[in-house]
């Protein structure tokens, strides 16, 4: 692969430098938008003369290629993670085993064993999965064994972290080869997190996700660049905190909830499309997608500064983790209706998010919050998130489903409130990203607000022998009649009296100059 086709290749779907270095989605995301040959040089086993020597485990089908002058301590280590990973993710989530690539008698790598390959990789990559040929015709689901790559110079930590990642893939292919970008990014992320929770190399991609609550929960950082303010090529990495939310809210904390979502995503090996998708399967696990996506939103909010000890990720994020929302003051709250936009979203299955923080004068803040959708087929969720900084505590609630949602919040000072409107509408996993206006007012009902004046009064029943009705007596004292105050009558006076006299004085000089003009005008022609 050349220079040229490798940084077009990046440009598509690879991380930007310094994230993450997983390329196994990247490169099946470049064969499907039909660039093929980009991906041939990583996607191809190594040559035998690459290879120095292989281990296999006793425990698992799994057989560790030891490439040329790669110190043999790492297929140890490797032996070891890849066991501890099937241990966690096939014996304790549950997911199906890798399939053999032993298929019509060919068995490349030696058998049928999962082979994982340690060789260099290209700068920026720093392991993949390689997907090979559908299993079989009449097995009921589009699935295919892989075999991975890992580049024995990583650091210790990550060389680990991203075993427990590419690994997943390979369950991952097991089940479902077309599932989409993000959910397979996300869940691969969610195991480095539960093998090691000390290593925080994947918070790196958390902004990208964290800035874009607006941004729908299947998309990608690549679909979604085009409406984002800031970058977002990890979204996709970044949204393990919605896979972290779903084992910890509705799972069981060892992530068998995820493996039922990939199990029900399964499609039969004669539809093309990618349906039944995850959405789908959440739906079918008795997970409503719009109450998880509106609860989820205050959830993800508490991270860093709010944090809370019972309650969102448990994982102790910091502070670049933020949620974007736009703080808005407590003095504009004055219930003005605003319709968003595309570059504010939100889109589908997604949230906006305003927040404000009680001002110290105030005891306690009560905001009315009006929400209205503008397209026919669109279903909204309002979610409010009140929480003081450092106290540790925090109450999140979804507190209003519909077509239009009316809801009213109290906080007390120094807390920090967020709503959030989510757009809940049904959804497809692959679509791209649709921008959704919504209407949003938000009210403090604890002022009165300044309106088109005082309202009109009934001037009752006309009495026809009171004659015309009478002008208003004014109240300002230059309008007054009569006395010594009538400042502008007196100005009217003077003024008239200042232009009679400019007249005079304008006439004099005029004929003074007719004089002297008349004069100097002989004919000595000595004019100048």
């Amino acid at each position: 692969m050349t220079v040229a086709a490798l940084a077009l290749l990046a440009g598509l779907t690879l991380p930007a430098a310094g994230g993450r270095e997983c390329a196994t989605m990247a490169l099946r995301e470049a064969s499907r938008r039909g660039f093929p040959a980009m991906a041939s040089a990583l996607t191809e086993r190594p040559w035998a003369e690459e290879i120095a020597s292989y281990s296999d485990s006793a425990t698992v089908p799994v057989r560790v290629h030891l490439g040329v002058a790669v110190d043999p301590a790492r297929a140890t280590q490797a032996l070891t993670v890849l066991e501890t990973a099937w241990a966690m993710q096939v014996g304790g989530a549950g997911f199906d085993a890798p399939l053999s690539d032993a298929i019509d008698g060919v068995t490349d790598g030696g058998d049928g064993r999962l082979d994982v390959y340690l060789v260099p990789l290209p700068p920026g990559t720093g392991a993949l999965t390689v997907a090979l040929a559908d299993a079989a015709d009449d097995d009921g689901k589009r699935a295919s064994p892989a075999f991975l790559k890992a580049d024995p110079t990583l650091a210790t930590e990550l060389f680990e972290v991203y075993l427990h990642h590419e690994f997943q893939h390979v369950l991952q292919f097991a089940l479902d080869t077309r599932e989409s970008l993000l959910w397979s990014e996300s869940t691969a992320v969610y195991w480095e997190v539960r093998a090691r929770p000390d290593v925080d190399e994947w918070q790196l991609a958390l902004p990208d996700f964290q800035r874009h609550p607006q941004a729908p929960l299947f998309t990608d950082g690549a679909a979604f660049a085009p409406y984002a303010e800031v970058g977002s090529p990890r979204l996709e990495y970044g949204a393990v905190l919605f896979a972290l939310y779903l084992d910890d809210e509705h799972g069981d904390g060892v992530g068998t909830l995820l493996a039922d979502l990939w199990r029900g995503s399964v499609q039969a090996d004669t539809v093309v499309d990618n349906e039944p998708d995850w959405l789908d399967a959440l739906d079918a696990e008795g997970v409503a997608v719009d109450l998880a996506l509106a609860d989820f939103v205050g959830w993800r909010a508490l991270v860093g500064p709010l944090a809370v000890t019972d309650d969102g990720p448990a994982q102790q994020l910091g502070g670049n983790a933020m949620l974007g929302a736009e703080s808005v003051a407590a003095s504009t709250l004055d219930g003005q209706e605003q319709t968003t936009d595309e570059g504010s979203g939100p889109f589908q299955l997604s949230c906006l998010v305003r927040q404000v923080e009680v001002p110290a004068s105030v005891d306690v803040l009560p905001v009315h919050v009006h929400a209205e959708a503008t397209l026919a087929d669109q279903t909204l969720a309002v979610a409010t998130l009140v929480t003081v900084p450092g106290s540790g505590t925090a109450a999140r609630s979804v507190v209003g489903t519909g077509a239009t949602i009316d809801a009213d919040v109290e906080a007390s000072t120094g807390a920090l409130v967020q709503f959030a409107v989510c757009d809940t509408s049904a959804a497809d996993a692959d679509e791209a990203p649709l921008a959704r206006p919504i209407r949003l007012s938000l009210l403090r009902t604890d002022v009165d607000w300044p309106d088109a004046g005082p309202p009109i009064e009934d001037a009752g029943v006309a009495d026809v022998d009171a004659g015309p009705p009478q002008p208003p007596v004014p109240i300002c004292t230059c309008q007054n009649t009569g006395g010594p105050t009538n400042l502008r009558k007196g100005l009217y006076a003077f003024g008239l009296l200042a232009s009679v006299v400019m007249l005079v004085v304008r006439g004099a000089r005029a004929r003074r100059r007719r004089t002297l003009y008349a004069s100097s005008s002989g004919d000595d022609g000595n004019r100048r």
